[in-house]
């Protein structure tokens, strides 16, 4: 067979995917931080609130202090503890928030494996405001150099265990007390990570309920987080894509064909997809054409193999319609495909929420269940 579309579509793949990849990881962890902040701000006030109004209390009392407390769910209780110097630039905490910032939450929710940890210096440098990110400002986060300056390895290497200074979130350390909602769900199920965006969507439209106020800010983000991490996923979704037609096409071809292969991997047609909206607007990439995949076909075979076209353009039409739930496995065991649809339903319903349109509001505007999510509050 001739050189084809999966070769030219793996070249790519090598770097096009594996930044799609990192970008989409760093707008899905943006959108996490801000479900730990809004709780962080939202329990924190109700906390002291609560503790103020207590009958009795003594009026010569210290302030009530959130941080002892930690009324908080989403990454709570976890490795991170408390903010440490080196989560700062200047090397002296910042005490007029409760909670971690943004280095002391990846510190506390990150993955750790092969002595590798976040690369909290070049998170210092690169982010003017450690409360508040932004997703230009971290988007390489798993490419930012070590702290003790190992090498980074080679990023096409996916045996190179230094590769990454961020490998991702530890899920329970991530869901912290919401994981203990919890019921009969196997944790293989209840961790799966569009699940994980599910639960912490429902903690925040929770939170949303309490104090609208404060919440519709973060709302805001975490759309448009979701809106980025779905739209790169599909860009690094799309060499997958690719060849899941191609060895579709392929298996057929050798299944009808006896004689000999009649496809070639030039058959497998593509089209660009620009991104139009958010943070990666502009970026290109190369997505499997049905249309011009069946056309193509049309154009090139001869009558005599018209039976065997017309088969073929029926079964590749329809399987491409399931495509995006049955192909494209990551690295995680995670289908891109069902993570992609489910940041966007989520989006869909926050964005319904922060309108006001839903009367109850983890089920009015449209969340899709999570797994294992209890019913108590």
């Amino acid at each position: 067979m001739l050189p084809g579309v999966w070769l030219l579509a793996t070249v790519w793949a090598l770097g096009g995917v594996v930044r799609a990849g990192m970008q989409s990881r760093a707008a899905e962890l943006l959108y996490a931080y801000w479900v730990y902040r809004l709780d962080v701000e939202v329990s924190s006030a109700q906390y002291v609130a609560d503790e103020l109004a207590k009958p009795g209390r003594d009026s010569k009392a210290p302030p009530p202090d959130p941080n002892e407390a930690r009324p908080w769910m989403v990454a709570n209780p976890g490795p991170g503890g408390w903010n440490e110097p080196g989560d700062w630039r200047s090397g002296v905490v910042d005490t007029s928030k409760p909670g971690l910032n943004f280095h002391g939450f990846v510190r506390g929710t990150a993955q750790s494996g092969f002595g590798i940890q976040y690369g909290r210096l070049e998170g210092q440098r690169r982010v003017a405001d450690p409360w508040a990110p932004r997703l230009s400002e971290i988007q390489d986060i798993m490419r930012f150099p070590f702290d003790d300056g190992t090498p980074l390895g080679d990023i096409n290497n996916v045996k190179d265990k230094f590769r990454y200074s961020y490998r991702g979130f530890k899920l329970e350390d991530l869901l912290g007390r919401l994981s203990e909602r919890v019921r009969n769900e196997p944790a293989g199920s209840y961790f799966k990570f569009d699940n994980v965006l599910t639960i912490l969507a429902k903690r925040a439209s929770d939170l949303y309920a309490k104090n609208p106020a404060v919440a519709g800010d973060y709302f805001e983000r975490m759309i448009d987080n979701l809106q980025d991490g779905r739209l790169v996923r599909k860009m690094e979704q799309a060499p997958f894509k690719i060849r899941a037609a191609w060895k579709f096409c392929e298996a057929i071809d050798l299944k009808e064909n006896k004689q000999g292969p009649k496809l070639f991997e030039s058959d497998i047609k593509t089209r660009t997809v620009t991104i139009a909206l958010g943070a990666f607007e502009g970026m290109s990439y190369q997505d499997f054409d049905v249309t011009r995949t069946v056309k193509g076909l049309e154009n090139r075979m001869d009558e005599k193999d018209e039976k065997f076209r017309i088969k073929l353009a029926a079964a590749l039409e329809k399987e491409a319609k399931v495509w995006k739930e049955k192909y494209s496995w990551d690295s995680n065991g995670e289908i891109h495909g069902t993570v992609i649809n489910r940041e966007k339903e989520l989006q869909k319903a926050l964005t319904k929420q922060l309108a006001g349109e839903g009367r109850r509001p983890a089920l009015g505007c449209g969340y899709p269940q999570a797994k294992g999510w209890g019913e108590t509050r």
